[in-house]
């Protein structure tokens, strides 16, 4: 992934073209971490009435 060249920081800019960029990369990662286990932690998902026999 390589982001836009901001022109405030060269060096930056040209680590990020020669490496990619690392923060916008884990900031992805961490966002779909977050929704897998917001999706498996899911509790209000549960059907808690599927046993019950009416009582």
């Amino acid at each position: 992934m390589i982001a836009a060249a901001s022109g405030t920081a060269p060096i930056y800019d040209r680590l990020i073209t020669e490496r990619g960029d690392v923060i916008a990369d884990v900031q992805r990662v961490a966002e779909q971490t977050r929704r897998e286990a917001a999706d498996v932690l899911d509790f209000g998902a549960l059907d808690l009435d599927a046993d019950d026999d009416g009582e």
